[in-house]
């Protein structure tokens, strides 16, 4: 019988290899628990991306295009600060004209977009912060006015209501809200890209007026040379607040993210954001 039995040699070294597949299949289950709890404390980094418009809005949004400039201007500061408060979200930044952002966001190509003004029109393409049915303006980024820009000798006015003596077009900038509200004055208008182009049109008398956002014109006007005898009006046609818009396809796979966006917004501009347009002003 003693013979029929394998070696004692043979017989610890199956007792050795069962052990180290024990220490094995434990040092796996923990690796795995592990796992589990590191995810809990880093979770899977959180991609935002935003479009924003290729034009400038001195000194919130600098640069012309689509490129991103080192010095983007102090919104685009103000969005890319939100990485720093909010852990595990990527911000990532995109430049497209105006219309598109908008078609973009709609279509969930881009999970938010800025500067936009709230019209009901635009609910179709994304959401803002809102507050008791209405868009929260405690969490914009920045509020903004349009002011009306005319030549020197011209005798047009405007009263907050009503234009006189409007011979001619306005020039205003392609989607911008402002279309739809001549739209509703019948005023006639043409649309462009850039502010500058229409700065330019008025000057040589192509148009009668510009309907812009002050930031911008009120910039560009500083250059003499180009834009000589171009005045604003007194009375602006209208102020707004301008926020960040984020699709509703990121807002029904992060809710509890986007509200942490917008109110991370908040905190920013009401704490931070004067040190951001302080810098772009001393350069």
């Amino acid at each position: 019988m003693c013979d029929n039995q394998p070696p004692l040699s043979t017989s610890f070294k199956k007792k050795n290899v069962i052990v180290k597949l024990f220490f094995t299949i434990v040092g796996v289950v923990i690796l795995i628990i592990m796992s589990g709890k590191i995810t809990a404390v880093h979770p899977e980094t959180k991609q935002l991306n935003i479009a924003y418009a290729d034009s400038e809005q001195p000194p919130y949004i600098y640069g012309i295009g689509m490129v991103i400039p080192q010095n983007p201007g102090a919104v685009v500061d103000m969005i890319k600060m939100l990485e720093q408060k909010i852990h595990g979200l990527q911000i990532n930044l995109s430049r497209l004209p105006w219309k598109r952002c908008l078609e973009y966001l709609k279509s969930g190509q881009v999970d938010g977009i800025f500067n936009a003004s709230f019209t009901q029109k635009r609910l179709k393409n994304g959401a803002y912060p809102m507050k008791d049915g209405q868009p929260d303006p405690s969490k914009r980024l920045v509020t903004i006015s349009y002011g009306i820009y005319s030549l020197k000798n011209s005798s047009i006015t405007w009263d907050g209501k009503t234009f006189r003596n409007l011979n001619g077009v306005v020039g205003v900038n392609r989607g911008f809200s402002v279309v739809s509200e001549l739209e509703k004055m019948g005023v006639p208008f043409q649309e462009v890209n850039l502010v500058s182009q229409n700065l330019k049109k008025l000057k040589l008398g192509r148009i009668a007026a510009v309907l812009a956002q002050d930031v911008t014109a009120n910039a560009l006007l500083k250059d003499k040379e180009r834009f000589e005898g171009i005045v604003k009006l007194r009375t602006p046609f209208a102020t707004k607040p301008y926020y960040l818009m984020l699709s509703y396809q990121f807002i029904k796979k992060y809710p509890t993210v986007a509200e942490q966006i917008w109110t991370e917004i908040k905190e920013i501009r009401k704490f931070e954001f004067d040190d951001l347009v302080a810098k772009y002003a001393e350069e």
